[in-house]
């Protein structure tokens, strides 16, 4: 193998075992192995043309960082067991590692819960962002809230570490912090939906995206906890309401 060649593959594995996957960069790649851009594509069309190879290479290369590797397993013990019961020793020895070595990338147990909780936001940013929300009917966009919820429910894993959560901002300002975040970014995208109904002539102008998102999401959220053995119907029924209410005079949509 050309000797450019090796240098390059063998940092990028170096690269993902160290950091994971999102730190194999171009950028990182010419700087660190000392090439330019044109020398890197003279070998590879693309990184992903790279990391194609790596993984004709080493097929069970992991491509979680260790940090991820951490979380990852610090998250599904959340997922399992109450805040309190659960221990750094435990979350250590699901990744093969020492305690002190889990600290060193996260200093506390409440660190480690609430980049559970960031982990969960971005789950659901990259599950809105996949569904293509923005560009659907209103129904339809709502609907895609309502069934990521009736999941999230359904999960009693899931759903643990959300109460403990709840919980736990009572006392840890990031853990509340995190919460409102998760609490914001859904009110955010159910707000756009709201927004591309407007202005596809499909809902009313004349009404609050800000006020009525914050509505829909108390809905979706409260209904999914407490009213869970009549979700399906409720749901229909609530969809109906708010859409007659908001639905353009005009609009021909059903």
């Amino acid at each position: 193998m050309d000797d450019t060649r090796k240098k390059i593959i063998d940092y990028a594995i170096e690269t993902i075992r160290n950091n994971g996957l999102k730190a194999l960069t171009l950028q990182n790649i010419t700087k660190d192995c000392h090439i330019s851009r044109s020398t890197f594509y003279r070998y590879f069309a693309s990184k992903d043309a790279l990391i194609e190879e790596i993984r004709a290479i080493d097929g069970e290369l992991d491509t979680h960082s260790i940090k991820e590797k951490i979380l990852l397993a610090a998250s599904e013990e959340f997922s399992r067991h109450p805040y309190k019961d659960i221990d750094i020793e435990t979350i250590a020895k699901a990744v093969n590692m020492q305690r002190n070595s889990v600290y060193r990338y996260f200093p506390s147990k409440e660190q480690l819960f609430e980049e559970s909780l960031k982990m969960e936001l971005e789950n659901r940013r990259a599950y809105y962002q996949k569904q293509d929300i923005f560009s659907m009917d209103f129904k339809s966009a709502l609907n895609v809230f309502f069934d990521y919820l009736t999941d999230f429910r359904k999960n009693e894993y899931k759903s643990l570490t959300f109460f403990q959560a709840l919980a736990c901002a009572q006392h840890s300002p990031t853990v509340h912090k995190t919460l409102e975040s998760l609490w914001k970014d859904t009110a955010d995208a159910l707000a756009k939906v709201l927004q591309h109904g407007k202005e596809t002539g499909v809902l009313r102008k004349d009404f609050s995206t800000e006020k009525y998102s914050q509505i829909l999401l108390s809905y979706i959220g409260g209904s999914s906890i407490f009213s869970f053995e009549n979700y399906d119907l409720l749901k229909e029924t609530f969809l109906d309401l708010i859409f007659r209410d908001l639905k353009a005079p005009d609009s021909d949509s059903n």
